[in-house]
Order: structure tokens, then C-alpha cells, then sequence
């Protein structure tokens, strides 16, 4: 079997589950049916989503019925069934992932994602394409799209316009989760393109000014530098507040910016206070929203208020200004995962050698 092929299969077999439950008659959970009759069911829709394309059969195409007989919620106003026609047809078109992106498997995107459940839901009832459902059957598949890509709170809403909304928004689950997991892989893509554009071009000297010419944001290596940057030296200590002033740094890396500016004895000058200052505004209004990085342990910088009140004091002392408020919340158990090690940087001297890809492959899920 071909590597695209098999791979379609095995994605197809990650969604089926929920989308078997929501093409079951009702009355018919899924936790009740036999394991060889859901395996089977799988099976069906994963080859159909390959082969439901290929079909030429037509006879007895069935009602898809995904929607309730009467919604209790409002729906939305749907597109005419040409318009329905024409906004999914690029979703059954969308490219697969690569098997071999130059150096790694490639994550699925949304669209394709998608794609695969309408070909999915098509096969089931042996249309081979869009033309074959009817107006009613469109408008369900649309409302279905719309419910999938739709924010948590709508999703709930529509989801109550289904046959079987828990399923519904299971399958919505696990759309964000490949969302998510595309997404994580185009950041570490352009993180890894943009520290080989640096590294190819003319770099400047201090490590703060080469951090600052990335045309990328890298929360990784801004973590790197937050865990590895010496408090008594100056030009490392101030890149270390530039990475924890960036709006990209992860919450966990700003908490432990603060931890060690408070355990490890910073150095107080001038630059300090302003820094620490924007800090403590971004995070006061929230604007630090990345939480995939963790901390080792994860409880690292739980106990860290009480000294970063003591840092914050002596702040005041040091330079006779208004006091900065304590971060509230930012002392917390973080259990995200480990930070990349970004081995092309150093401390000392910057970039020191062209980034390598495996340095920028995520773990698997």
C-alpha cells in the first residue's frame, strides 16, 4: 500500500469514532456496539474516505439525516446549495501531509482534516461526490463544517442542532487538536527559517541585537535564555528581560524570568526597573497566552512570591520609585512540555551554528 494511502487510513481511523456515532441511528450508543462491528464500521469509513470518490454506484443514496427533526436552537442562514458546493469543494481538494517535508513527517492541516470527513460522511451513504447530496443533506454538512471550525461556546450551541451533539463535539475535539498540532508545526518551521536566515547573513555582535533580528518569534529560545543567563552579568541578564518582555515568551518562561531575577541576586541598575516594569504590565493585563511550555519540576516557581515581593521592595529601595505590583496568578504549577534545547545558541557569542531541523521537530503527541 502506498505511504500516502496508508496514511490517510490511519488519520481517517483518529476521527471515525465520533463520526460512527454520529451516523448511527439513535437509540444506538457507541459504548454498546460490539468492538468487531465498530472496527468494521472504522474500516468502512476510513476506506470510504479514499475510495468514496473512485465510486460510480449512485443507486439508493439514502438520507444523511445528521441533523435533529426539530433544533432546538436557531440556526444559522445557510448558503445556496451551489455556494455550499463551492465553499467545501476545496476542503475535499486539500493537500495531504507530506510523508517528507525535507526533514520530517508533516502534520495535517485543518482543511485536510476536513476534507476527510466529508469524503467520510459522503461514502457512508455511497455518494461519490457533492453533487449527489441534496439540498437538505448539504445544509447539514455545512452546519457541520461551520460547527467544527466554530469557537467552543457556538460549537455547543450548533452541536445541539445534531442528532448526537456529544459526538459532534468530540469530533470537534479532535479537529483542534490536529489544528493545534499544525499550527505548533508551522511555528517551529518559521522558527527554524528565520534563525537560518540570520545565520547566513551579516549578525550583529551582542546576543540581545541577534535575538532582536530574528523576523520570527522563537518562545523557545527566548525560554533557553531565561533558564540560562547568569544574573550578575549585565548583557545577560538584559537579554533575558528582552525575551521576557516579548508577548510570544510563554507564561512558564516569564515565571521563571521572575524566579531567578529574585532567588539568583540580580544586578539593580537603571535598566532593570523600566524592563521589569512592562513586564509586570503585560502579564497584569494578560497578554502573555502561551502555555505549551512547562517547567522542571513542573512546581519549580510555585513558593516564588514571597521573594519576588522581597525583589520588588528592594526595587524600591535601590531606586526611590513607586512600587510595582506583585504578579498575581503567575506563581503556578507549570506541566506543558520541555522547551527545545536550541543547541545553535549560546549565551556567549549568540548564534554559533546553523540551526539544525532536528533541534525543531516537536515530540510526538
Amino acid at each position: 500500500m502506498p505511504t500516502s494511502m496508508r496514511n490517510t487510513l490511519w488519520a481517517s481511523l483518529a476521527l471515525t469514532p465520533a463520526l460512527a456515532m454520529a451516523l448511527l441511528p439513535d437509540g444506538a450508543p457507541l459504548a454498546t456496539l460490539d468492538l468487531a462491528l465498530l472496527l468494521g464500521l472504522s474500516w468502512a469509513v476510513a476506506i470510504g474516505a479514499l475510495l468514496g470518490s473512485r465510486s460510480t454506484s449512485r443507486a439508493n443514496p439514502g438520507k444523511l439525516q445528521l441533523l435533529a427533526a426539530n433544533s432546538p436552537v436557531p440556526l444559522p442562514d445557510c448558503p445556496s446549495p451551489a455556494e455550499i458546493r463551492r465553499q467545501l469543494t476545496p476542503l475535499l481538494l486539500a493537500s495531504p501531509p507530506l510523508a517528507d517535508r525535507g526533514w520530517a513527517q508533516e502534520p495535517e492541516t485543518e482543511a485536510h482534516a476536513l476534507g476527510r470527513i466529508i469524503a467520510s460522511t459522503l461514502a457512508t451513504q455511497g455518494w461519490r461526490d457533492l453533487s449527489d447530496p441534496g439540498s437538505a443533506d448539504l445544509r447539514g454538512l455545512w452546519l457541520l463544517v461551520a460547527l467544527l471550525r466554530a469557537a467552543p461556546g457556538k460549537a455547543g450551541e450548533l452541536a445541539q442542532a445534531f442528532r448526537r451533539p456529544d459526538a459532534m463535539l468530540d469530533l470537534r475535539d479532535r479537529l483542534a487538536a490536529i489544528t493545534s498540532r499544525r499550527d505548533a508545526w508551522d511555528r517551529q518551521c518559521a522558527a527554524f527559517e528565520a534563525t537560518s536566515r540570520l545565520w547566513s547573513s551579516p549578525r550583529p555582535a551582542s546576543l540581545i541585537d541577534q535575538l532582536a533580528a530574528l523576523d520570527r518569534p522563537d518562545p523557545d529560545l527566548w525560554h533557553k535564555v531565561i533558564c540560562d543567563f547568569d544574573p550578575a552579568r549585565a548583557e545577560q541578564r538584559n537579554a533575558a528581560l528582552w525575551c521576557g518582555r516579548q508577548l510570544t515568551c510563554h507564561r512558564a518562561s516569564v515565571a521563571l524570568l521572575l524566579h531567578r531575577l529574585a532567588q539568583e541576586g540580580v544586578v539593580i541598575d537603571s535598566c532593570v526597573l523600566p524592563r521589569l516594569d512592562e513586564i509586570l504590565a503585560n502579564w497584569g493585563a494578560g497578554r502573555y497566552s502561551g502555555r505549551a511550555l512547562g517547567l522542571d519540576p513542573a512546581d519549580q516557581v510555585a513558593g516564588s512570591a514571597p521573594d519576588v515581593a522581597r525583589l520588588l521592595d528592594r526595587l524600591v529601595e535601590q531606586t526611590d520609585s513607586p512600587r510595582l505590583p506583585d504578579p498575581v496568578g503567575l506563581f503556578d504549577v507549570y506541566d506543558g512540555r520541555a522547551p527545545l534545547p536550541r543547541p545553535a545558541w549560546q549565551l556567549d557569542g549568540g548564534l554559533c551554528a546553523a540551526p539544525e531541523p532536528v533541534d525543531y521537530l516537536l515530540p510526538p503527541a
